[in-house]
Parts: structure tokens; sequence; C-alpha cells
């Protein structure tokens, strides 16, 4: 760009002074420019007189890209833009970029190309055939040049700003990309619209453009550059300029990972979201985000997709997402099926185990398997039921492996399903033994066998191994059936026959089946595995004796109608029966000289202390339940296994001297110790110096039974509250047959 000096030959100066031309002689020279590493067009040559200032020019079509355009070098010496130089001699000039060290964002600054060829604007004529400019404008960023690009790509449209200096005429189809800073201005100048209507397309967002329209666009994104799209006809834009902001921080996307080793604990799988920097934000629905501290810890309970971003100034980054699968039902227990995969010579497949897929029908069943010498995961004591299958570890000896386990587990509460000699014969089993007596099939006395069918010799299979599998009890590493131990296997166990076993506790339930046997389950080993299953969830033992193996307890009324009563079991009060009207009571109070009897129905534990009212000489039965709850207040002690009643004031025992009047008597001083026989209970109170108690009944219990005028004949003896007999009843209340009624 020529300054000064002389124009086409002629002196400008002596012409302003002289007011004529001077022809001017000084040589002229020519400055030729060069891309260098740069792509593009450079400027054109200019023709210099000797002597003359010459501007080093930007360079709008010319780039590289990450770098800006800040010097030329004429061969030896380096040139700023901008700056003048001297022209003495042709000069060659190439463009030299240096690589950014500003961005965009880092401070506030306005960049504008324009279109106008009259403000300075690069001529540019591109249409069809993938033609496309890179145009680069220098703004100043923290006092360090940087080249903002725009690339106009006419590929499938058209720019051309040749014809007229105020604007360009653009078709549809062409497309401008700017770069991008979140929250920036975009603004776009329209001179006049040929086509009346024209779409303009920012980032996707669509936008009318009229003749003479300015439209503006605030962008949100997060991505470094934006599209600005013009179709549906021509228009004739003046200039874009963008008002770029400080920009904001891009946090990374946050990773999501999940366990796939099951956490009893937690009943699910233990997901874990992380976050390098900014604000975890957690959804499970992808609308609803919650603030997380990271690293964000939870446990997939159901099947559930988690979302995760990170926000901080910028909006938030890319959504991470990821479904954890959990099959848990909060309506069922969790069992652990314990196994070491690839064990034996089968292969296991935990998928299509009938004997899991049965226990999956009735409860969570979770898949854990550990290798040879390992042990359990911590938290899996937390599973309310485990099963120890015979492939999780050991050799084919079917007790080893359920002893290495119960080597690292503890077995808190282990309790034996044993067999009592005498109770079964066996037919004939791999082991033989003395212990094995007469055959008497009483499968439902044990719950566990509800539902097996037995076998003409009695074997119960559990298997179609060869041989034996029939269910034996034996203890750990022994080849024989001697009375078991704590620690009970239930099956075949020895060096002929190793097919099955099964040992349970309150937690733990051992299946042990080798490997030749684990596709061939029979009904019975299925239902015997489930039934336990059932009972150890509801923390009950499977121990059999032959004390409840008729799961009743019975007992029979004195000639007074009364009896005291205790078991060695716990006892479902409400299902007490016999030939006649039989009840259970205990004594909720003492005062004076009267007991209170009370009655119940309910479920006692064992060696609680009752009194049984029925028909005398009648006999009476009650079911041993499960378990029982003291009752609170009862002053009967029981002594379900008899002994002596120790001299106490407080201490009674039942008896009478006429069988129609029976109360509680005390053990004094001067009386001998009695000895109560076998379920028997007495009476303790507070320090009571009355000898005798009679009976009368808590009203809120018994109430009143009936209502006898003084007309009416009593056939009945007849009993006032303190017990005794009363020949001619005047009004009031009495005991008529063990129950209240009101003569009137």
């Amino acid at each position: 760009m020529y300054q000064g000096g002389t124009t086409k030959g002629f002196s400008m100066d002596q012409f302003l002074l002289t007011g004529k031309v001077v022809e001017d002689t000084r040589t002229e020279y020519t400055v030729t420019f060069a891309a260098g590493a740069g792509l593009g067009t450079v400027p054109s040559d200019e023709t210099v007189r000797e002597g003359d200032t010459f501007t080093i020019p930007s360079a709008p079509l010319l780039y590289k890209e990450g770098y800006t355009l800040t010097k030329w070098n004429d061969g030896t010496n380096n040139h700023a833009v901008g700056s003048s130089l001297t022209i003495t001699d042709d000069v060659d000039l190439t463009a030299v970029f240096e690589e950014n060290t500003a961005e965009l964002g880092d401070a506030a600054v306005e960049v504008a190309w324009t279109f106008k060829t009259s403000e300075g604007a690069p001529t540019i004529a591109i249409e069809g055939n993938s033609q496309t400019a890179v145009y680069s404008k220098n703004v100043t960023i923290n006092n360090i040049a940087y080249d903002a690009l725009m690339t106009i790509d006419a590929s499938n449209g058209k720019f051309n700003n040749t014809y007229n200096t105020g604007y360009a005429q653009v078709s549809d189809g062409t497309v401008f990309t700017i770069p991008a800073v979140y929250n920036m201005e975009v603004t776009f100048k329209c001179n006049q619209n040929t086509s009346g209507v024209s779409d303009v397309t920012f980032a996707g967002d669509n936008a009318d453009a009229a003749n003479g329209t300015v439209l503006t666009y605030n962008y949100k994104g997060i991505a470094s550059t934006i599209d600005i799209l013009v179709s549906n006809g021509s228009l004739y834009p003046e200039y874009i300029s963008v008002s770029y902001p400080v920009a904001m921080t891009q946090y990374a996307t946050p990773t999501i990972t999940a366990e796939t080793d099951f956490n009893f604990e937690n009943k699910g799988y233990k997901v874990t979201i992380t976050a390098e920097d900014g604000t975890l934000q957690i959804s499970t629905d992808g609308t609803t985000y919650s603030e997380q501290t990271s690293p964000y810890v939870t446990y997939a309970t159901t099947t559930t997709t988690y979302y995760a971003k990170v926000t901080g100034v910028l909006t938030a980054s890319e959504i991470a997402e990821k479904k954890v699968t959990n099959t848990y039902d909060t309506s069922k227990s969790y069992v652990a099926w314990v196994y070491k995969k690839g064990y034996g010579s089968a292969s296991y497949a935990f998928a299509t185990d009938p004997m899991v897929t049965e226990l999956k029908k009735l409860y969570n069943v979770v898949e854990v398997n550990y290798a040879d010498g390992d042990t359990p995961a911590e938290d899996l004591s937390n599973a309310d039921l485990i099963v120890c299958s015979e492939a999780m570890t050991g050799n084919k000896t079917s007790s080893n492996g359920m002893k290495a386990f119960a080597g690292v587990t503890p077995m808190i509460g282990l309790k034996a399903y044993n067999y009592t000699k005498g109770r079964w014969s066996w037919g004939t089993p791999a082991n033989p033994s003395s212990t094995q007596q007469t055959f008497t099939p009483k499968a439902t006395n044990y719950r566990v066998l509800d539902g097996v069918t037995f076998e003409p010799n009695g074997d119960i299979k559990l298997a179609t191994a060869t041989s034996g599998n029939v269910i034996q009890t034996v203890e750990f590493g022994t080849t024989d059936c001697t009375a078991p131990d704590g620690n009970t296997i239930i099956g075949t166990v020895g060096s002929d026959d190793t097919k099955a076993v099964m040992y349970a506790s309150n937690k733990y339930f051992g299946l042990g089946l080798s490997s030749d046997c684990w596709s061939t389950y029979t009904d019975n080993a299925i239902t015997i595995v489930k039934n336990a299953a059932a009972l150890l969830i509801a923390g009950e033992s499977l121990t059999g004796t032959d004390d409840n193996i008729d799961r009743k307890v019975t007992g029979t009324i004195t000639v007074s109608g009364w009896n005291t009563f205790s078991s060695v079991f716990p006892l479902d009060l409400s299902t007490i029966t016999s030939d006649e009207d039989v009840a259970a009571y205990y004594a909720s109070a003492a005062s004076g000289s009267t007991v209170t009897l009370k009655t119940t129905e309910d479920m006692v534990p064992a060696e609680e202390g009752l009194m049984i009212k029925g028909t005398a000489n009648k006999s009476f039965t009650i079911d041993v339940a499960a378990s029982g709850t003291a009752i609170s207040g009862n002053l009967l002690v029981g002594l379900p296994n008899g002994g002596e009643v120790t001299k106490d004031n407080g201490n009674y025992v039942f008896g009478w001297t006429d069988p129609t009047s029976p109360g509680f008597y005390l053990v004094d001083a001067d009386s001998t110790e009695p000895t109560l026989a076998v379920g028997k209970a007495y009476l303790h109170v507070a320090s009571n110096n009355n000898a005798r108690l009679s009976i009368v009944f808590d009203d809120e219990a018994t109430g009143i039974d009936a209502t006898l005028m003084n007309s009416e004949k009593v056939n009945s003896e007849v009993y006032n509250l303190n017990g005794q007999r009363v020949m001619n009843p005047a009004k009031g209340l009495y005991i008529v047959n063990g129950k209240k009624v009101v003569i009137k």
C-alpha cells in the first residue's frame, strides 16, 4: 500500500507547492508476497517508488490453523503487520505465523467480519464446485494478536462481493462457520433480500431475514464452532459480528461404573459415579437432577438407569448414562448360591441349574462364584440364607468342600437336622451301621420332608446317581453313620458313594452334589432343599426328637377339673382340644386369700406355667409351636422336667382337701419341700402368710356367663368369689360350674 511520494511518474509534493506537474524519475520497485506455511490467497503485488514507505498488510484470506499471521519476512528481517517499510529495492515478503497463545474467550472481545469492500473487506467470489474461503479477522486479546477465522462454504451456494461495495450476494446453501464460545452474541446484518424471505439457521436454530433485518442470536452451547446456514432464497449481508464473552469452563463427562458382584448388605450392585471437577449432578429419570459429592456411591436395588453430568460456571458436561440391572424383589428373601465356576468334570451353569430355578420362584437367588482358597466377601453373611454347593471348592469327596467353607465362615447357632436311633431303617445304605433300626416312615413329622416320596425300601433319592443317595446322618470326614456332632451333614458320605450331601444351620445350607449329579436332581431333592430353606429363613430349627415327633403335647385333667401344666416345647394354646370343653389360664394377680386366673390362647415359650381347666379325668392335647412369647406378669412357674419347690412364703403348690374346692397351698417353713411331677407348675407371689389361696377369675377374661333368677333351681354347687361353697345363695355374684353367674 503506497503512501506519499509520487503518483504515476509525477511528484505530488512539487505539485502541491508549485501547482505544476513534475515527472517523478525515481526507480519503481515491486513488493511481492508469499504464503509461507499458510494457506489461502496472499495480497496482490504492489509497485512502490524508491524511498517511499510501504505499510505491511494483514492478509484476511491467508491462514494457518491454530496460528496467527503476525509478521512478514523480507529474507533478512521480520516486519510486524501494520508497521512501515522504506522501499529501496524489490522486496519479497513471506508470511510468518506464530502459534496462538491467546484464544477467544480469554477476554471479552468484538470480532466483525465485514463484507463491504468499501470498508476494507477482501474481495471473495466463490460458487459451487466445493469452493470455500477462509476469512481471518485480526483482533487483540489481552494485548496479543489473534486471527479469528470464518470459513465460507459455497459448495452448495454462492458468495460474491465484487459487484457492490456495500454488501455481498449470498444464495441459499451457503454456510458460514465461526468460532464459538458459550453465551456469545451473534449479529447478522442484511442489506436487502430480493427473494422477500430467506431462512438463516444459527447452530440449528431458525430465524427469518427480511429486507434490512438485523438478526441476533445468543449461543448457549458448548461446541467450538457453529454454522450459520442461509437457505430458501438469496440475501445480501453486510457483516457478521460477534461479541465474545470470557469463556466459561467446560467440564469433562463423569464416569459411571457398576460392580458385578452382588452386595448383600445393601441388597444391590454397587454403583460409583465420579467427576474430576465441577459439581456432580445425578438423575434416575434423565430430567430431575440432584447435587451430589463426587465420588457418589449408591446400590441399585432395582433395575435403574443412572444419568450424570457436571455443572459449574458452564451449564453442563455431556451426560453419562448407564443402566444397572437388578432383579431384586423387595418382598422376597435373599439367598446366596455359592460355588466355584467350572468345578468338577461337568461344566456347571448357574443359569440352568434346576435347583436354582426352583428357588428363584420363591427367593432372590444371587450367584456367588469364587476361586479355590478364597474367603467369601464380608457382606456375604448379610444374606438371609447361604446355599453352599459342593462345586464351590474342595475335591470330589463331598464333605471336604463343605468343611473348607465352614472353616472360613462363622457357623453361628448351628442346628443339626438329626434322625434318632430307632426311628428309621435305610434299606441297604452305602455305609451300613448297627444304629439303623426298623423302618417306620413318618415323613410329616419333619417339615423338611413334607412332600417327599418314600420308596418301598425306605430310601429317599436325592439324585439319580448310580448308587446310594439315601439320607443319613454323619459327621464331617467320617465314613460311617455314627451319631453326629453339631456340624451335621445329611447324605451319603464315604469312599464308595459321594454323590449327595446336605447340612444346615440357621444361616447356612450346604448342598453337596458331585459334578455328575448337577443336572439329575430328583423331585425329592428339590423338595427337601426348598423345605429346609423355608425353615432356615424363618429362623426355625430343623431339629427333630422323639419327644416332639407328633408335634403335640398331652395331659390329663385331675379329678378337681384343674391341672397345672408346663412343657419343654413352645405351645400354641389356641389349639388346645379335648373330648369336652377345655381352656388354658395363667395367674395374673394374687391378693389377700385369692389368686386371679385369666384365660389365654397365645403362643407361649417352653417352660411357661399354666392352669388347664376341663372335665375331670379327660385328656387334652396342645400343638407344639415354632416359638412363643412369655406371658407378661404370669405368677405361675413351670417345671417341665419336674423338681422340688423350695420353702418360701411366696411359693404355693396346687391341691385340695375336697376336689370340689381346689386352691393353692403355701410351702412354708414347717412343711416338707414338695416334689412336683414332670410337666407341672407352682405359684410364686410376693411374700404372703395366707396358707391357702382360693381361685377367682378376671372379669376381663371370663366375664359373667349367665344370670339366674332366685326362683330357678341351682343343680350344681355354688361358690362365692373367695372359693367357699354356699349352700343357700342369696342375691349376688357367685361361681357355678367354674363360671360367674348373677343370682337375682
